[in-house]
């Protein structure tokens, strides 16, 4: 077989193969190029084998044979034909076209007529005359006699046309022709292998069961070849929906566009065409597809079915109303037909492809079907799903079904629907499908007026609005005035609460419970105060200060011995309230508040409020000193998050932890845990979202990483369009940053904006907002010292009340940096004194190295080196890489000359002391590291006593598993961006 020749078709190959031994090589080559010039101008999808076979009957290769296209409505018939027609002009062959139709159809010889336009000057006038004649004569409705002769005669003339130039006649339609015609084509098509005359067709594919008719006997016969149309495949969908939208189609779209069109070429092609002209040029779904209404496929149909009658029509709409799979008896009784009628017109619509055959009536494709209920007047379409709905119920249709039916038909003060969509909505809410179960409650709501069953319905509703996140909290309100059940009303509340959680309520929620409150009774004092407390947490701008506890706290009174979950959630908001404002409470009352909240079993991450009041519980140990309690707490609370895949509660839970790294000093976790909670909701809102920003931006710039915090704080806006506490702290931090840029007027104008909105929300505590120590400081540099020592005085009093070593600590240390001279040493002695047993490592070192310069300036240097040593030792642990260039800048002031900051640990460790520390741990003995480095025994001795104490090791043993333990540490590195590239995680 020639190479240039492809071809699926096993048969075709063959015959070529043959051909190319009795042909000529130039008539094969002529071939190959009209093959390959008909592909290029004119490729149509998958029909390259029938392309190439009417190229090689054109070209003398294969036999002449009648051949009919054959498809359904759509599959590219006419298409095909037309390259058919062009591939002959390009061989050289003349070119006769016609196409039936239902006009044609009824004309005796019509199709015959528009063959012989072209070639009618070319016929003898006998023949012309007699045509002429056969085509008009109609004798009281009935045609003529088709004379054999002239058929013949005709047939005669044409072969001898064809004998100066091959003929090829080409009809469209063939179903569409006049019988007449029809019989003339039957006769030609017995007598082509005779002369230089071609026979292309078109016709639909027969549907089975249907009745035969005459171009059935065009089909029978021996030598006609019939060209099956199939639906395009995968690749080829793509392929045009790469054309017309542009895009790269995923494999669901391929499917779903397969789906709707059976891969109907013409189907397709209007499809897609209708998404581009509307702007649609991604991937859409089934629905938005199935809403579509191309105006092609409309105005095909309507030429398909012309001159149907209007039952046909009634029938074809109610199909498309009540959807594929409808028993034809269904859909006959909402068109209003006879059920024997109803199934005598479906049959007739699946011989023209429009229904498939059976009980159970189906559009051949989905897009038509769409099409058609597209067309219906939307007030009509309504309707007919109201009726639709009634007959389906009558007829023991399945609840889905009938609901399905009144969702798309009208609104109506109608009790029936409402109640089988109530019904519905419970099915639906069974099945866990909560938004079809809120959409017929919502319609249920709109078919009935009756009080008494609009109360319980609203109920239900909020309900199942609450099982998906999102209850309105305005039904429950509507529901009490209407005199609702006051326990499924209180059942119903607790569960919209439990569900309904937003950054800040706004002020229609909160006016709603409080008027649930009034209505829900004294009966139901337990969640009147789980309402006040949800309030507290979600509420705008409230302040501390007119929250009044009195109530919360005398019912947790009366029950200490067994608490219920809602009691430690009580319990979790008063240990907030105190945290801001304490009163005469101090830390350990607080604490043991928030201690209190927590329970293993409490952590529900579906309930946003308790999973902020569990976190702020947290915030509050964390504030008031408990560390190791947040880090235990917090830890397996975000685990427990992380396994459930809850990012809400992983950014709060890593929040929480964050701030309790970041007042230890424990500068890098409290980095990492921030970066965690950031990373986790990305751009979204989450109720620690500000102070996750203020953590990382202080962790950073202790760090002396100012960029980097000036980046993070830049988001934060001036002033906060929703105060709530956590908008505090990155206020305060971008004090701290223009401090830190000696900017000392910047950052009093941000303290004092800190001041503003703390008193607005009734924040008081130096341990929950430190705008005193920055007033202070920036009072102080900017020469306003009277100030700035009546601010620090007000900040210490207030930190000494409250009791925690770390406020405490850092409220000395802003009074000695403020006050007198003589006063600084005591002051920061006092400091130090507080902060040395407690895990705030960071402010330890910075009272340390504040003391020790103290004591620089006052010329005591021993205690000054002992102090800046360590407070220098503690800043390097840390990482806070400021505070270490301070200490090293105190020291050399004192007299000292330190090569190293750190004082114990590895760190501390000279290159000559790790040299013998790895030595010795690999097992040599003192005399074989001695030898092994060329120094002495003696020198060796010394070096390992320094290093047993810097290590805190005792043995060769320890110190082995402690060098073994830091190799296998996980090494981190900074990008120039300054963020933390770890290899473990």
């Amino acid at each position: 077989m020639s190479e240039g020749i492809t071809s699926d078709d096993g048969r075709l190959g063959a015959q070529l193969d043959l051909a190319e031994a009795v042909a000529g090589t130039a008539q094969i080559h002529a071939f190959e190029r009209r093959v390959r010039k008909g592909t290029r101008s004119s490729r149509l999808l998958e029909r390259d084998q029938w392309q190439n076979e009417f190229a090689a009957v054109f070209a003398g290769l294969l036999p002449r044979a009648a051949m009919i296209i054959e498809g359904e409505p759509g599959a590219g018939k006419t298409a095909l034909l037309n390259v058919a027609s062009q591939l002959a002009v390009d061989a050289g062959h003349e070119v006769l076209h016609a196409r039936g139709g239902v006009q044609e159809s009824e004309v005796p010889f019509g199709v015959v007529q528009q063959l012989l336009q072209p070639i009618y000057e070319d016929l003898p006038p006998s023949q012309r005359s007699l045509w002429m004649q056969l085509s008009s004569e109609q004798i009281e409705g009935v045609r003529p006699a088709m004379p054999f002769e002239a058929i013949h005669d005709l047939y005669l003339t044409l072969a001898d046309l064809a004998s100066n130039r091959p003929m090829v006649i080409a009809i469209d339609d063939l179903h569409l022709s006049d019988i007449e015609s029809l019989w003339w084509v039957q006769h030609l098509v017995r007598r082509l292998g005779s002369s230089q005359l071609f026979f292309l067709g078109t016709s639909l594919s027969r549907i089975a069961g249907s009745a035969l008719g005459p171009i059935d006997n065009i089909v029978a016969e021996p030598s006609t070849r019939v060209i099956p149309l199939r639906p395009l495949t995968g690749p080829s969908v793509a392929e045009l929906i790469r054309h017309h939208l542009d895009i790269e189609a995923e494999e669901s779209f391929v499917s779903t566009c397969m789906k709707m069109t059976r891969g109907n070429p013409f189907l397709l092609h209007s499809l897609l065409i209708a998404l581009r002209q509307q702007g649609i040029r991604s991937e859409v779904s089934e629905n938005v597809l199935s809403a579509l209404s191309p105006a092609p496929i409309a105005r095909a149909m309507l030429t398909r079915l012309d001159g149907v009658t209007p039952e046909t029509q009634a029938l074809m709409r109610s199909a498309a109303v009540l959807g594929d799979g409808a028993d034809y008896r269904m859909v006959s009784e909402l068109a209003g037909i006879d059920a024997a009628r109803g199934h005598d017109i479906a049959n007739s619509l699946a011989e023209v492809h429009v229904l498939r055959k059976g009980r159970l009536l189906s559009f051949v494709h989905p897009i038509e079907r769409s099409t058609v209920y597209g067309e219906i007047d939307p007030v009509l379409r309504a309707r007919a799903h109201a009726e639709a709905a009634r007959l389906l119920d009558q007829n023991g249709a399945s609840i889905e079904q009938v609901a399905h039916h009144l969702l798309l038909s009208e609104p109506s003060d109608d009790e029936w629907s409402a109640q089988l969509l109530e019904s519905a909505a419970h099915h639906y809410t069974q099945r866990r499908d909560f938004e079809l179960a809120e959409t017929c409650l919502s319609r249920a709501l709109l078919a009935s007026n009756d009080d008494s069953t609009r109360a319980r319905r609203l109920l239900v509703l909020a309900s199942t609005q609450a099982a998906t996140g999102g209850p309105s909290l305005a039904m429950l309100r509507e529901a009490a005035d209407l005199g609702a059940d006051p326990i499924a009303l209180a059942d119903t509340t607790y569960r919209c609460l439990k569900a309904y959680s937003h950054d800040v309520y706004p002020p229609d929620t909160v006016a709603t419970l409080r008027h649930l409150e009034g209505a829900l009774g004294d009966e139901n004092h337990e969640l009147r105060i789980w309402i006040e407390v949800v309030l507290a947490t979600w509420g705008p701008g409230v302040s501390v200060r007119n929250i009044d506890t009195t109530a919360v706290e005398s019912a947790l009174l009366k029950k200490r011995i067994e608490r219920s979950r809602h009691d430690r959630m009580a319990l979790a908001y008063l240990s907030h309230v105190k945290i801001l404002a304490p009163g005469e409470l101090d830390a350990d009352y607080v604490a043991t508040l928030a201690e209190q909240s927590l329970h293993p079993g409490d952590f529900h991450p579906e309930d946003g409020t308790s999973v902020v009041l569990i976190a702020r519980a947290l915030a509050a140990l964390a504030r008031a000193g408990r560390f190791d309690l947040v880090d235990r707490h917090g830890q397996e609370l975000q685990e427990a998050a992380s396994n459930l895949d809850h990012a809400t509660s992983v950014a709060e839970f890593s929040t929480i932890l964050a701030l309790s790294h970041y007042l230890q000093g424990r500068l890098n976790e409290a980095e990492i845990e921030c970066r965690r909670a950031l990373t986790a909701m990305e751009s979204v809102s989450w109720a620690s979202r500000s102070l996750a920003i203020g953590v990382l931006s202080a962790s950073l710039m202790e760090e002396g990483r100012v960029i980097e915090a000036a980046t993070v704080l830049k988001p934060v806006p001036p002033s906060p369009a929703v105060l709530t506490y956590v908008e505090l702290f990155p206020l305060e931090q971008r004090a701290n940053l223009s401090l830190f840029n000696a900017h000392p007027n910047d950052a009093l104008d941000d303290a004092l904006l800190v001041k503003e909105c703390a008193e607005e929300l009734g924040v008081v505590n130096p341990a929950a907002t430190a705008w005193r120590s920055i007033a202070a400081s920036s009072l102080h540099r900017v020469g306003r010292l009277a100030e700035a020592r009546e601010l620090a005085t007000e900040n210490l009093e207030l930190a000494r009340s409250f009791g925690t070593p770390r406020g405490s600590g850092e409220a000395l240390r802003t009074a000695a940096e403020v006050g007198h001279q003589a006063e600084r040493i005591t002051l920061l002695q006092e400091a130090v004194d507080i902060l040395k047993h407690s895990a705030a490592v960071l402010e330890y070192a910075k009272a340390s190295i504040d003391l020790g310069a103290a004591y620089g300036g006052e010329g005591q240097q021993a205690e000054a080196l002992r102090n800046l040593r360590r407070g220098a030792d503690l800043a390097f642990h840390c990482r806070a890489q400021p505070l270490v260039d301070r200490a090293s800048i105190e020291l050399r002031a004192a007299g000292a000359r330190p090569r190293r900051v750190a004082l114990m640990g590895y760190e501390a460790l000279t290159p000559a002391e790790r040299k013998v520390a790895k030595l010795a741990a690999d097992g040599l003995i003192n005399s074989q590291i001695a030898e092994h480095l060329f120094v002495s025994e003696k020198t060796v001795e010394g070096h390992l006593t320094r290093v047993y104490h810097k290590l805190g090791k005792q043995s060769r043993t320890e110190l082995r598993e402690f060098l073994k333990a830091m190799s296998d540490k996980p090494t981190e590195r900074r990008t120039t961006e300054g963020q933390l590239n770890r290899r473990a995680v």
